[in-house]
């Protein structure tokens, strides 16, 4: 389950990098710093939520919003 979130929040990253065209080289480097601590950010909660989903201690509701629980 790690390795899928980790493969999901990457490749999430990488399309934001592509779908957005900054004008200068300098916005792609500050563009692409941006999505590698939101994809942290977002690999954080996957971790946090499976942490409480092993304990049992999560709400499944927690789990649905982001749609980890397949």
């Amino acid at each position: 389950i790690l390795i899928l979130n980790l493969i999901f929040v990457f490749a999430v990253a990488q399309n934001n990098g592509k779908r957005k065209r900054p004008p200068k080289k300098i916005k792609k480097r500050h563009q692409r710093i941006k999505n590698f601590y939101l994809s942290l950010l977002l690999l954080l909660q996957f971790l946090k939520i499976n942490k409480e989903r092993v304990l049992g201690e999560g709400n499944m509701e927690v789990g649905n919003k982001m749609g980890t629980n397949r």
